[in-house]
């Protein structure tokens, strides 16, 4: 919608500006109208504040040796991460709002090691091992409770059961340990062709899950409880093919210019059954194809794009 008054009268330009039709959107949105606001216009049964302190530590020792006349180099390490969280919102009880405060800590230590083996001058092996963490949302730990006894419930009866959605602040992170072995070959050319092959032991994966007519802590009668939980593990593994072509070697004419090309393939899996909870393993297409082309020089005028194209599959 438009404004003709806004700021009208005041030599201010523009004076005409677009505006939301609140009545329109909330008959799309039903929920608009549902939401008791604060005066700030904040919805408190999504709102919540939360502080997250990291403390890290490193230690790193570099490689450089020989295996069978052959250089290696690379390095190992270790980094022992704290991390303390505190989250504040505001809980639910039949309508009835109380301010709740979690407080969580831990430590993880995440191991790395790199290697490269020169096979040749113009052939690299490389090798990677890994554990790296991922924390939870931030959303799914808050303690956004909201909590309807069985005497609550919409048509309640003497034997109703409650409902409740909990967030859970002692989730744990999820981690992953990755492996990865690389071949690199270079090219007369200033080219590389690349083959690699990857695993990834993913632990802790957190999922939404509802438990039926169960007991509720602090509160009588049964509950069906939602909550967030770390409810499986999983895996993934594939390989990868990728090159990469400056031009300039091959055609003068095209100096400056350059392609690239990348395929993956990747097969994941969960070790439970997660539904539709889950909805598939992150990242799980199953492959994905990436054709580029590229500028190594910046031109003061150009009028050449760049392409970009990317094709992925499920199957």
């Amino acid at each position: 919608m438009i404004d003709q008054d806004f700021l009208s009268g005041n030599n201010f330009s523009p004076a005409r500006w677009f505006y939301t039709d609140y009545d329109a959107i909330a008959a799309i949105e039903t929920d608009l109208t549902t939401v008791q606001l604060t005066e700030d216009r904040i919805d408190p049964t999504s709102s919540y504040e939360m502080t997250e302190s990291i403390f890290a530590l490193y230690g790193q020792a570099n490689i450089d040796t020989e295996l069978f006349d052959k250089a290696v180099t690379g390095n190992v390490g270790l980094r022992a991460v704290h991390t303390d969280q505190n989250a504040t919102a505001a809980q639910f009880i039949d309508d009835v709002a109380e301010t709740v405060t979690t407080e969580g800590d831990y430590w993880a230590y995440l191991p790395s090691l790199n290697l490269s083996l020169e096979v040749q001058e113009d052939v690299i092996l490389r090798f990677g091992m890994s554990k790296t963490l991922t924390r939870p949302d931030y959303q799914v730990m808050a303690p956004l409770n909201t909590v309807r006894t069985p005497a609550e419930e919409d048509g309640a009866e003497e034997d109703a059961v409650g409902s409740a959605k909990i967030g859970n602040p002692n989730l744990d992170p999820m981690t992953s340990i990755n492996t990865d072995l690389t071949l690199e070959v270079y090219t007369e050319y200033d080219g590389a062709y690349i083959i690699s092959a990857f695993h990834k032991d993913v632990k802790d994966f957190v999922f939404s899950q509802t438990d039926q007519e169960v007991p509720l802590d602090n509160y009588d009668g049964l509950y069906n409880v939602t909550t967030y939980v770390n409810y499986s593990d999983g895996e993934a593994q594939g390989f990868e093919l990728g090159m990469y072509q400056p031009l300039d070697k091959i055609v003068p004419a095209l100096s400056g210019f350059g392609i690239s090309a990348n395929y993956t393939y990747v097969d994941s899996s969960f070790d439970l059954d997660t539904g539709d909870s889950g909805f598939g393993f992150p990242g799980r297409r199953k492959t994905t194809l990436t054709l580029s082309h590229f500028m190594t020089k910046t031109y003061i005028q150009s009028d050449l794009p760049m392409y970009t194209a990317r094709i992925s599959s499920d199957s």
